[in-house]
């Protein structure tokens, strides 16, 4: 039989062969995992990606659960350097291609109290598994309506009993109704581990920036991949609509790993044309903590983004920020006492809320506002209760 192959590190650091046959893998459970006298939580997900999305928010759940004594199997289609991760983290991770139904049957000897199947791309999962795993099963779906789209007719018109559809916004779970009419669904947000406490000790405050940056400096930051989507070319129009004075005061640094090409050359092209705008390209995680304290305002202008975690962050570092309407969490800002809010369709309306901000007095009592909501929405604790929900259903 032909098969693909490509060499891996599995959790114990050793290099194993991944095939599209899968059997292999299935024999690597059974040996390493299989321990009747506990207690897993089996995670699935399409790729062990480390550049942010929904393999790290799963990573961070099973954060959660392996708190609380559970055992973790992740099991990744594609290969990764969360895979390492994992190993760090005491957890088993392996790849499974794209034929898990080969040894699935080995999962159902094992004691599961809980599977999350990450995305809509892991469609297949929730066809089988649910055969042999009786236990609650969480499809997290963080997809726009076109991906949801885009897989509609690979998924079942009915779900099995123990599978629940959690969307990790409105806005997925709009689109995932208008398309699985038939299909019910909740929400679960994602959790954003807290990094305000250790992080603020070594940043300065808000007086103390001020005083170093001088009155006549306000630097607004962007953050997220240059694309059509995080739609940065908006707040780089809507720089023009400021009046004079604010224009020459602002700065605005755009953060960004990745990119559309197309779209990036117009950014390119746009950001030359006037020296207030600066891009820094990608800050490593252990950094970005250093560029949400430099900042007096956070934007996130994206036309169709179903939880961003840079607004997240924004409300856990106590950020002004002004979030676009097509984010979700737009329905939580209340405009002006937790953060900022304005119409996509509309650049003037971005317009007026930056002016609103640099000429806002009273900033700590929003920014603390923006804390409490963060978490009590998108907190690990908050993300936590929803878990154990889940296992004790």
């Amino acid at each position: 039989m032909n098969m693909v192959k490509r060499k891996i590190k599995n959790i114990y650091g050793t290099t194993i062969i991944a095939s599209s046959d899968a059997s292999n893998l299935a024999k690597q459970i059974k040996s390493q995992v299989l321990d009747t006298n506990k207690q897993y939580c089996l995670l699935i997900s399409h790729d062990a990606d480390l550049s942010g999305g929904a393999p790290i928010v799963l990573f961070d759940a099973a954060k959660i659960l392996q708190k609380h004594s559970y055992e973790i199997i992740f099991l990744f289609r594609e290969p990764g350097p969360l895979i390492d991760k994992c190993e760090k983290e005491k957890m088993h991770a392996f790849v499974y291609g794209k034929k898990l139904k080969k040894y699935a049957p080995i999962l159902a000897q094992i004691d599961i109290k809980l599977t999350i199947i990450n995305t809509i791309v892991c469609y297949d999962c929730i066809v089988f598994l649910p055969k042999v795993i009786r236990t609650p099963i969480i499809w997290w779906l963080h997809e726009t309506e076109s991906l949801l789209r885009y897989y509609q007719g690979y998924v079942p018109h009915k779900l099995a009993s123990n599978v629940n559809v959690k969307c990790v916004s409105n806005r997925t779970q709009d689109a995932f109704t208008k398309i699985f009419q038939d299909i019910p669904s909740d929400i679960m947000h994602y959790g954003t581990p807290d990094q305000f406490e250790n992080v603020n000790k070594n940043c300065l405050s808000t007086k103390e920036k001020e005083l170093v940056r001088g009155k006549n400096k306000f630097e607004i930051v962007v953050i997220g991949r240059i694309c059509r989507r995080k739609n940065q070319l908006q707040v780089i129009e809507a720089y023009d609509l400021l009046p004079k004075q604010i224009q020459e005061s602002v700065t605005f640094k755009f953060v960004g790993a990745t990119w559309e090409d197309d779209y990036k050359q117009k950014f390119d092209e746009a950001i030359k044309r006037n020296s207030h705008f600066v891009f820094v390209g990608a800050v490593p995680r252990e950094r970005i903590h250093q560029i949400y304290s430099s900042a007096d305002l956070v934007i996130c202008a994206s036309n169709d983004d179903p939880m961003p975690v840079v607004v997240t962050e924004a409300m856990m570092f106590k950020c002004l920020y002004i979030t676009a309407s097509g984010t979700g969490q737009y329905q939580f800002v209340e405009d002006g006492i937790n953060g900022f809010s304005y119409d996509y369709s509309n650049t003037n309306d971005l317009a007026d809320k930056i002016v609103e901000v640099y000429y806002l007095q009273d900033r700590r009592k929003i920014c603390e506002n923006a804390r409490q909501l963060y978490l009590k929405e998108f907190s690990m604790i908050s993300l936590e209760k929803k878990l154990f929900d889940e296992i004790d259903r």
